[in-house]
């Protein structure tokens, strides 16, 4: 799998935005948390590029609770460490707002023999993945995601059943 750059997706589509919605036809949501822009940007274009979806930035838990406010995603990738509120507080209140929201982890906090005490301590994660992940086992863990929840990721959003 190719990994899509800001170099490429201004040549192939000029504007860096991959995939304009329309009113037609509503994108899905992905919603990327990490405090580092160039995680979120990298996320974001690669995503999109595979999805076809719009992919939402934020910076701190702050924002993403106002990104969800505003739409609520149909997926949400996290950091660990974050300042302010980090990303186990905020899984824990999206768990709460929105309990069928599928919420992967992606932190370089992460060690593999972890994953069954973090599994038992936060019920409800989808995924914890290592930062930087594979890219090609993020996209795979985010389609499953939304596979699981019963929102096949080829539907839009007002398609899935409710």
């Amino acid at each position: 799998m190719a990994i899509v750059t800001d170099l490429e997706t201004d040549r192939e589509a000029g504007t860096g935005n991959m995939n304009p919605k329309t009113e037609e036809s509503p994108l899905r949501r992905i919603l990327i948390v990490d405090d580092e822009e160039a995680w979120i940007r990298l996320w974001r274009l690669n995503l999109e590029h595979c999805f076809k979806c719009k992919g939402v930035g934020a910076h701190s838990a702050a924002e993403a609770f106002a990104e969800c406010e505003q739409a609520v995603p149909d997926v949400v990738v996290t950091n660990i460490i974050m300042p302010g509120m980090d990303g186990v507080d905020m899984f824990f209140e999206v768990h709460r707002r929105y309990p069928t929201l599928p919420v992967i982890f992606c932190s370089a906090m992460f060690r593999k023999q972890d994953e069954e005490r973090l599994k038992e301590r936060m019920p409800g994660v989808f995924a914890f993945l290592a930062k930087p992940p594979d890219m090609e086992r993020l996209i795979a863990t985010i389609a499953a995601a939304l596979r699981m929840t019963g929102e096949e990721f080829t539907k839009p959003p007002h398609e899935r059943p409710v």
